[in-house]
């Protein structure tokens, strides 16, 4: 007999807003192509969880990065924690938490990564990648050996209990920290969509238009402002940054 269980709850915009964490990240693992994986924000609720990273391609690399990477470890209450690499657009990396593999607690302390893919490998040089009951498991792709390829240390996430509810830190919700020398390579034909691309995501401020705010040279702030979604910048990025010290002036 199969049972089938239905879950269902209600919660107001606001309570969920209040129970969520976002914590800034800054920590680096380097592939051994030189490609290197930036983890930049932790958003963790008692419901799921997810990471934003960005990738920065090797010099010289054209290809697009196809693999199948992971984050696992524990928090601090010991929970086991697991993530996955869920999507891979152009530079921007999600890892998102499997709730049945280890989601962390809201009340932990810290997190303790550790990044990680799998390789392909001889049969005789296969490694086990967990002993359960004595016995060894190993990992398989289509018939194909895999070995667990560990990268970089372990490292820590620190979470301040005192950051619950604090959205406005999570990517998109707060100023992109950009150069000078990236705002003066902007072009007046230059699309809403190629400034997100070429910039990053960063807060938007507007009502009814487009006005997104970035942190310059972790200085001051520039504010780049469109009408509509097909609308063009209009203006040269030295053009933007000359106004800026018009207005301080």
């Amino acid at each position: 007999m199969k049972l089938i269980l239905t879950f269902s709850f209600s919660a107001t915009n606001e309570e969920l807003k209040g129970n969520v964490i976002n914590v800034p990240m800054d920590q680096t693992v380097t592939l051994q192509d030189g490609t290197k994986i930036r983890f930049k924000n932790l958003t963790l609720t008692k419901l799921d969880s997810r990471i934003e990273a960005e990738l920065e391609k090797a010099a010289g690399s054209e290809e697009d990065i196809q693999m199948e990477c992971y984050l696992n470890g524990e928090d601090s209450l010991g929970n086991p924690i697991w993530y996955v690499c869920d999507s891979m657009d152009g530079k921007n990396v999600e890892f998102v938490s499997d709730l049945q593999k280890g989601l962390p607690s809201v009340d932990s302390e810290w997190l303790e990564f550790q990044f990680y893919f799998y390789e392909r490998a001889d049969k005789k040089d296969q490694q086990p990648i967990d002993i359960v009951d004595g016995e060894e498991i190993v990992m398989e792709e289509d018939g194909v050996p895999m070995n667990r390829v560990d990268v970089g240390d372990p490292f820590r996430v620190m979470i301040d209990q005192d950051m619950i509810g604090q959205n406005d830190t999570s990517v998109g919700n707060r100023p992109a920290q950009v150069t000078s020398e990236q705002i003066r390579k902007l072009t007046p034909d230059m699309t809403r969509e190629e400034i997100l691309e070429f910039l990053g995501d960063t807060q938007d401020i507007g009502s009814g238009m487009h006005v997104y705010v970035h942190e310059v040279d972790q200085e001051y702030q520039v504010k780049i402002s469109f009408t509509g979604d097909d609308a063009l910048l209009g203006v040269t990025g030295s053009d933007l940054l000359k106004r800026r010290e018009d207005d301080k002036d």
